[in-house]
């Protein structure tokens, strides 16, 4: 135990320089659509700001790389509509535009083709490539549709309508739908590809791809673990996603066959949820929203039948979380999850590396101000409807603003202890002042460094490798910020004293 903590002293002396990622208290504002904010500022476009439009939709879904470093996100500018859309690749809590609509493609021979609008479903790994889909503008509408990848150097087609579909030796060509584009971290794009051109029956003409790999086609494909065995008819667009090292995908569709029990959602083509079949003991109805974060794991929202009851419901990797008239975790006295403000009652999911999740829903609270949280793995609300947030960065709840309603499924958890989500906000009158995407700290168990619920001797390695590393290139499935024990904003040589003193302490 000595040596250890003689490594401790040691190590701290000599890395006292180093600082690390500065935490919050509440939710800060990334960028906003409040126009007398500097956070309406677009970054590198002088005058521009991001559009202040009633009742949001500026900002669109966030999307992270696997180890937390990169971000991207779709907005809306105040130029004019045929280049006012913008991708913002960001880190922690800055950004640049990489792509502008209404700007020269940097491929082919046509002087006038141009991005044009961008589809909300894309991706980043962890070297920063970026892939996304777009509606190219000067092209013609019978080559528009393109998934592109940023390489770190230059932008890529990947799939261009009117181009040849791989394997099929040109008697096929992409046709008006290739989107949902996703980059692993050897840079490979997966995207779905609907009803493409050529000899193949209507039946056979949609796919999923991994680059130029048919991961899965129409009409042929059949999904394991269904009732019966029917292929697939059709992928959903923009539900078609593909885990960072390439080995994992979900997709929602539907099955040819009976409309009754069509509707699916599966995971490496296998059914984990099914229309009119049974999950956590009642049949299932409809499903509202699903996500495969980089690491491979997979959260979904639905509902089940009329018949039993029309309750709404919430997994994580097939494990039944939380569904309607469930007590709120951490709630106030005698709140239950409720869809009377929202019909499906959940609107958000998300979960990270470490294992953490959060559900976003509705709830019995009179106060309709009030009645929308955000839960934290199930045992306490995070974040609730009416929450002050702090827009110019001070660390101060000082700015009369306030959370008003939450997007759907816009939003993201990394695993270095961020949640990161779009909402739109109000003043204490209750009057709309604009959009924002927004950032807020997880709560973490100082000292940690294993995740297993105490501190201990198991701890000081990697205590001690934090306080020479960062969170980006941290390898274990762990907080990182767990190591800023004083709770300044750092890690380094001031957290040794405050570490040890948390030896022997427990987080359950």
């Amino acid at each position: 135990m000595s040596n250890r903590i003689g490594k401790l002293v040691a190590v701290g002396v000599a890395l006292a320089f180093l600082a690390g990622v500065a935490l919050g208290e509440i939710s800060r504002v990334v960028y906003s659509t409040i126009p007398a904010s500097p956070t309406s500022d677009v970054p590198g476009m002088p005058g521009v700001k991001f559009i202040n439009l009633a009742g949001g939709e500026t900002f669109q879904a966030p999307w992270r790389s696997e180890n937390g470093r990169w971000w991207v996100v779709t907005a809306r500018t105040t130029l004019a509509t045929t280049e006012d859309e913008v991708i913002l690749k960001g880190s922690e809590l800055s950004a640049s535009v990489l792509v502008r609509e209404g700007t020269p493609i940097p491929w082919g021979t046509n002087p006038n083709a141009l991005f044009g609008a961008i589809d909300d479903h894309m991706g980043v790994n962890n070297a920063g490539q970026v892939s996304f889909s777009t509606n190219l503008l000067g092209v013609g509408t019978a080559v528009d549709d393109v998934v592109v990848l940023w390489n770190g150097t230059t932008f890529v087609p990947i799939a261009i309508e009117g181009q040849p579909v791989p394997g099929f030796s040109g008697t096929e060509v992409y046709g008006a739908a290739v989107d949902s584009a996703t980059v692993t971290n050897t840079g490979k794009v997966a995207f779905r590809a609907s009803a493409t051109v050529g000899a193949l029956p209507t039946t056979e003409d949609d796919f999923l791809f991994l680059d130029d790999t048919i991961i899965a086609q129409a009409g042929l494909s059949i999904p394991t673990g269904q009732i019966g065995s029917q292929p697939w008819n059709l992928f959903n667009f923009e539900q078609y996603f593909m885990s960072a090292d390439g080995t994992k995908w979900l997709a929602g569709g539907t099955l040819t066959g009976p409309t009754a029990s069509d509707v699916i959602l599966a995971l490496n083509n296998n059914v984990v949820l099914q229309e009119s079949v049974d999950f956590g003991g009642l049949p299932v109805a409809s499903l509202s929203g699903r996500v495969l974060t980089p690491e491979g794991d997979w959260m979904a929202r639905g509902s089940y039948s009329a018949a039993s009851g029309g309750l709404d419901f919430v997994t994580r990797n097939g494990v039944l979380l939380i569904k309607t008239d469930d007590p709120v975790p951490g709630g106030l006295p005698g709140e239950t999850f409720d869809d009377a403000p929202y019909s499906i009652c959940f609107f958000a999911i998300a979960t990270n590396a470490v294992g953490d999740y959060i559900y976003g829903g509705t709830t019995s609270n009179a106060d309709v101000s009030k009645n929308a949280v955000i839960v934290f793995n199930g045992q306490e609300v995070l974040l609730r409807e009416g929450d002050p947030v702090d827009v110019d960065g001070n660390g101060v709840a000082d700015d009369n603003a306030y959370i008003s309603i939450f997007s759907d499924d816009d939003l993201f958890l990394d695993r270095n202890g961020y949640f990161f989500f779009i909402a739109e906000l109000r003043d204490d009158a209750g009057a709309y002042i604009g959009e924002a995407f927004l950032r807020v700290g997880i709560p973490i168990c100082k000292g940690d460094m294993d995740c297993d619920g105490d501190v201990d001797f198991d701890d000081i390695d990697a205590f001690v490798e934090a306080l020479g590393g960062n969170p980006f290139d941290w390898p274990y499935n762990c907080y990182w910020r767990a190591a800023d024990c004083n709770d300044d904003g750092s890690v380094n040589f001031d957290d040794i004293d405050p570490f040890v003193a948390l030896i022997g302490s427990s987080c359950n």
